[in-house]
């Protein structure tokens, strides 16, 4: 299977005045600089930071919700990966929503410049059944997205990126893919940062109708190699996201 490596140039510029956050569906992100770990120059020499080998994610959450006789789920799958569904049947919604990354302060007064790898396999599937007892009724919806940001204490987001994002109104599906993303990243001084996954999965059903979809996160792995001052590429440089079917034999959940 042919793989793909890409660099994207990222600038962690701060921010004047900190906010609260958050204004965008699974991206608010907060936990107290107490519970996140100090790095400053000397994390250098350590090596490369891999997660969930050496640490574990560091930040997770699990959410979901429902009304009428619908049914929302969010749960772990193991160590490395996380699993939202949503299922709605005759008048009735659901959600559920997951975040799973690593959040760190930069405790030092100096800039920590740093490779960035993340890989995981991500595979969705949705469908409906039924027909809306009214031709004026509104068809059933499922859908589901799955994005990674960067976002630091100061509430700024750095980076998104859409990993996958699907809907019932492209017709029934079930799809996989592997996503492979290397990129270069400078963390500011005194600040905190969120590397995170964030998956969301609701379906909503009318008279007659059901709906479900279910969004999977599987070997998620990220890595952050540090570097010596001065040695990040050059700002502004940037390419696509590297991604590919699955190998054969693995299915949609």
């Amino acid at each position: 299977m042919r793989r793909i490596c890409v660099i994207l140039a990222v600038v962690l510029v701060p921010m004047l005045v900190p906010s609260c956050g958050g204004g965008e569906t699974g991206m608010d992100v907060r936990k107290p600089p107490a519970e996140r770990p100090d790095f400053d120059r000397s994390v250098v020499q350590r090596g490369a930071l891999k997660i969930p080998a050496a640490e574990g994610f560091n930040y997770t959450s699990f959410r979901s919700g429902q009304s009428g006789t619908g049914r929302g789920e969010s749960k772990p799958e193991g160590k490395n990966g996380a699993v939202c569904r949503a299922e709605a049947g005759d008048e009735s919604g659901a959600w559920g929503e997951f975040q799973l990354g690593y959040c760190f302060d930069n405790a030092g007064d100096a800039p920590l410049d740093a490779i960035v790898k993340l890989n995981l396999k991500v595979s969705e599937k949705n469908e409906s059944k039924g027909a809306a007892a009214s031709g004026e009724a509104l068809p059933a919806t499922a859908k589901s997205m799955l994005t990674f940001f960067i976002k630091d204490s100061y509430g700024e987001i750095i980076k998104t990126e859409n990993l996958m994002a699907t809907s019932l109104g492209k017709g029934p599906n079930a799809s996989g893919i592997v996503h492979e993303l290397v990129f270069d990243a400078r963390f500011e001084p005194q600040r905190g940062y969120y590397l995170m996954l964030a998956g969301r999965s609701e379906a909503q059903s009318f008279e007659g109708q059901s709906a479900s979809v279910a969004l999977e996160v599987k070997d998620a792995a990220m890595e952050i190699e540090w570097r010596p001052a001065g040695t990040a590429s050059v700002p502004g440089r940037s390419e696509a996201v590297a991604s590919h079917p699955p190998e054969s034999g693995e299915s949609a959940p």
